[in-house]
């Protein structure tokens, strides 16, 4: 801020990256989630690997939030990828016994 408590420029481009930044991790979680839903899990694996990268890339340069936001993003998809496509937990049985 400036002595006059406006934003500085830099400033209104950190909030503006910061802002970029979750967007993007949303997006590719999200992305990731429509895959493994369509049983595409090779595919899901691929933006698992990419958030990953991002978050080897960005360490020591993110704040608190985007940190947790990346950390359980991670955490998640690789649950969800781990557990693989759904198993139906029991069929019903016809009624062609009767």
């Amino acid at each position: 801020m400036d002595e006059t408590g406006n934003e500085t420029g830099n400033e209104m481009s950190d909030d503006k990256h910061r802002a970029s930044f979750l967007g993007l991790v949303y997006l590719v979680r999200q992305m990731t989630i429509q895959l493994l839903e369509q049983g595409q899990h090779d595919e899901a694996r691929t933006f698992v690997d990419t958030i990953e990268a991002l978050q080897v890339k960005t360490k020591g340069n993110l704040d608190e939030e985007e940190e947790k936001l990346l950390e359980g993003a991670l955490h998640e998809l690789r649950m969800a990828v781990v557990q693989g496509p759904a198993i139906p937990s029991e069929t019903p049985e016809s009624d062609d016994k009767a």
